[in-house]
């Protein structure tokens, strides 16, 4: 299987002498990888985010079959009707489509999580060039922390403050204690009570906002 899976990887679909026959086998060999692969990064969760690891390849993929009117790529070797079958040149152009989305890293669940690793490493590593230091592993391996990344509260600071400044104000109030809610509420009061919004302000506002302590049950 691995092998054949490599000849249709390898195979030129604008080669001299290139058949029907061939191009309609290949193209449904790798009709049905595809499938399978976005079948598994709609089903897997990230562990660390919560998400589905359908974007980057597959939001690609997606885009291409909504412009075909469909969500799947046709894994029959020939359509019955044949003035609804793919011509030589639509065969051909498939087949590169399929071989550029089969080949991208994000098109695989083992790819997605080795550049979720890589993007965790660059938010604990920091910026050199700008002298900001890193956020803590604690924080960027942490559902909360890509939960508030994809909240409006967050979107809405983002087009007043740096997002190097958000996440960084965020690291602290997480690593004080603080929850993803009480950060949200904190700044989200904060948003409301002022006018004219400032860094500073910002930190006072999350300073000031108390951790919350559990209730010890009585005996």
């Amino acid at each position: 299987m691995a092998n054949r899976l490599q000849s249709a990887r390898d195979f030129n679909p604008y080669g001299a002498g290139v058949t029907m026959d061939e191009l309609r086998k290949v193209r449904r060999q790798l009709a049905k990888v595809v499938n399978q692969r976005m079948v598994r990064l709609e089903n897997t969760k990230s562990a660390i985010t919560g998400e589905t690891y359908d974007f980057g390849a597959y939001d690609l993929m997606q885009d291409y079959l909504k412009d075909k009117g469909r969500n799947r790529f046709d894994e029959r070797l020939k359509v019955a009707d044949p003035a609804k079958d793919y011509s030589k040149r639509e065969l051909q152009k498939e087949i590169r489509i399929l071989q550029n989305f089969e080949q991208m890293p994000s098109s695989r669940v083992a790819g997605q999580k080795a550049i979720e690793r890589r993007r965790i490493e660059t938010f604990v590593q920091g910026n050199e060039d700008t002298g900001r230091e890193g956020l803590s592993r604690a924080t960027v391996t942490n559902k909360d922390f890509y939960d508030f990344l994809n909240s409006k509260t967050y979107e809405e600071l983002a087009n007043s403050f740096s997002s190097d400044d958000l996440v960084e104000e965020y690291d602290k109030a997480s690593e004080r204690g603080l929850s993803k809610d009480d950060i949200i509420d904190a700044l989200e009061e904060y948003a409301e009570q002022h006018k004219r919004m400032s860094l500073k302000g910002i930190k006072r506002a999350l300073r000031a906002k108390k951790v919350k302590t559990k209730k010890k049950r009585k005996a």
